[in-house]
């Protein structure tokens, strides 16, 4: 299964991205999108944990990106990402991620 990053993020909209991570720091995120042209992150083999209204997501994937200064060609990662969400009324949040 392949899942698409938030639009937030392929538009590079830090604020909107802080809708869906409230602890994100919204300045940071805000200058690091300065510096992209554009951006695309696709999700691969996520593996789901559910425990109540808590959720751990591990997922392999792709970051696509170019960069608004210097070598504009598409740069291209592979990471692993590791979301930890917390449903709050009916919507899943995230908390944290952290990348490899």
């Amino acid at each position: 299964m392949t899942v698409r990053a938030p639009a937030a993020y392929e538009r590079l909209d830090a604020g909107a991205a802080k809708d869906v991570w409230p602890s994100v720091n919204e300045a940071a995120l805000a200058r690091a999108f300065e510096n992209l042209e554009s951006q695309d992150l696709s999700l691969n083999d996520c593996r789901l944990t559910v425990t109540g209204n808590e959720a751990q997501a591990s997922c392999n994937g792709t970051a696509r990106y170019v960069r608004r200064v210097g070598n504009r060609a598409v740069q291209q990662d592979q990471r692993q990402w590791i979301f930890t969400l917390s449903k709050d009324g009916g919507t899943w949040r995230i908390d944290s991620v952290r990348t490899r």
